[in-house]
C-alpha cells in the first residue's frame, strides 16, 4: 500500500494585512485627490460669485436718474460703474483672500437682445450702454493661484 504525501498549505495569516496596506495607500491618494478637486471646484464658484456680484453692482450704476426727456449722458455712470465693479470685487473673498480687477476686467457696453445667449457687446453708442462684462482670473500671473 502506497501513502501519497500531499504539501501542506502555506501560512497565508499576513497576506491581507500587506493588501490592507496598500489599499489603504491608495485609498488616501484618491481622497487627497478628490479634497483637491473640491477645493478647486469651491474656488472657481467663489471667482463666479465675485464676478457676478461686481457686474451686478456696475449695472445698477448704468440705470439713467435724470429727468425724463432729457438728453441721457452716461458718461459719469460708466467710470462709476467700473469703480464700483472693482470695489465689490475686492469686498468677495476668494478662497480667503480678495481679487484685484484690472482697467481691461470690466467691460460696459450695449447687447441689443440680453435674453439672446452668446449676444456680442456693441460699444458705438455709450449713452445707450446696458451691459457689463467682469472677468476674474486666479493664476499666477493675476492675483495669485489657488493654494493648496
Amino acid at each position: 500500500m502506497s501513502t501519497r504525501c500531499y504539501p501542506r498549505p502555506r501560512d497565508r495569516a499576513g497576506n491581507v494585512t500587506v493588501l490592507a496596506a496598500l489599499l489603504m495607500v491608495v485609498f488616501m491618494a484618491a481622497v487627497a485627490f478628490s479634497v483637491d478637486l473640491g477645493y478647486l471646484s469651491n474656488g472657481m464658484a467663489e471667482l463666479q460669485r465675485t464676478a457676478d456680484a461686481a457686474a451686478l453692482a456696475a449695472a445698477e450704476d448704468l440705470v439713467y436718474r435724470g429727468t425724463p426727456g432729457t438728453p441721457v449722458n452716461l458718461t459719469t455712470n460708466i467710470a462709476q460703474a467700473q469703480v464700483d465693479a472693482v470695489t465689490y470685487a475686492a469686498r468677495n473673498y476668494v478662497c480667503s483672500s480678495s481679487p484685484t480687477l484690472g482697467s481691461s476686467d470690466v467691460v460696459v457696453g450695449h447687447i441689443a437682445d440680453p435674453r439672446q445667449p452668446g449676444a456680442t457687446m456693441d460699444f458705438a453708442n455709450s449713452n445707450q450702454f446696458n451691459a457689463v462684462q467682469v472677468t476674474g482670473n486666479r493664476n499666477a500671473t493675476e492675483n495669485g493661484k489657488i493654494p493648496y
